[in-house]
């Protein structure tokens, strides 16, 4: 691996964010509300699940940014 490409690519994101705190900060939220969402998950209540609460389970995983 290039220690130099990926320090220069670590610096580039952390001036990235410290510039656009708000975008960073709104995006980490989503994904900490996403993560308690999908952990809510039980194997018994995904086998429970009706059509249209798998359609909702599955639409937030296909809207998620990656």
């Amino acid at each position: 691996m290039n220690q130099e490409k990926l320090q220069a690519a670590v610096a580039a994101f952390l001036q990235k964010e410290k510039h656009n705190a708000a975008y960073y900060d709104e995006n980490r939220n989503e994904r900490k509300e996403r993560k308690a969402y999908y952990q809510s998950f039980t194997k018994r209540k995904l086998l429970a699940m009706t059509e249209d609460e798998f359609l909702a389970y599955i639409s937030k995983l296909r809207s998620m940014l990656i």
